[in-house]
């Protein structure tokens, strides 16, 4: 309880000297600590576990080349693409 005094003291004297300062620094507490009291943090939690990271289709595999950007690792300009 006198660790509750000392705190309520200090704020006490925080807001009278600098009281912009104190709203600040309430209002970053609480935008670190409502996402976790959020409801919404659960079923974003359960919406990107169910989203899947590979889809399936014909798209070009690392190596090809058909697809020099995949192939190499780096873009190659030419006058004609490869695969023309």
């Amino acid at each position: 309880i006198a660790a509750l005094s000392k705190i309520g003291a200090f704020l006490k004297n925080a807001w009278a000297k600098e009281p912009v300062i104190t709203v600040s620094f309430a209002i970053g507490i609480l935008a670190a600590v409502t996402p976790l009291l959020s409801p919404y943090a659960k079923y974003s939690g359960l919406v990107n576990r169910a989203t899947p990271y590979v889809y399936p289709g014909a798209f070009p595999q690392a190596g090809s080349a058909r697809c020099p950007l995949l192939a190499t690792g780096r873009l190659v300009l030419s006058a004609s693409p490869p695969w023309m």
